[in-house]
């Protein structure tokens, strides 16, 4: 988290409330605010939520989806089309 907040320029943290760092700044010229949700679903619906609140208009989530498959590497993008079984 913090190395990605790093990526900000002139960003600062806005907040720590229940552990989950926010950062906001800016990248390549547009206002981004990057924070950290927790494990499982409740913790990412209250994170999601509140930044709707705050005005978010695009959400992106980056995770370990695929970590422990052998074809991946460190800085693939994975696109999930659907999470059946």
């Amino acid at each position: 988290m913090v190395q990605l907040a790093g990526l900000l320029k002139k960003g600062r943290l806005v907040n720590e409330n229940r552990g989950f760092l926010t950062y906001t700044g800016e990248y390549d010229g547009k206002s981004v605010t990057v924070g950290c949700h927790g494990i499982g679903g409740p913790s990412v619906a209250i994170v999601v939520e509140e930044l709707v609140m705050l005005g978010a208009r695009a959400i992106v989530r980056l995770g370990s989806c695929g970590g422990l498959l052998k074809p991946m590497r460190v800085g693939d993008m994975v696109i999930v089309t659907n999470a059946g079984y």
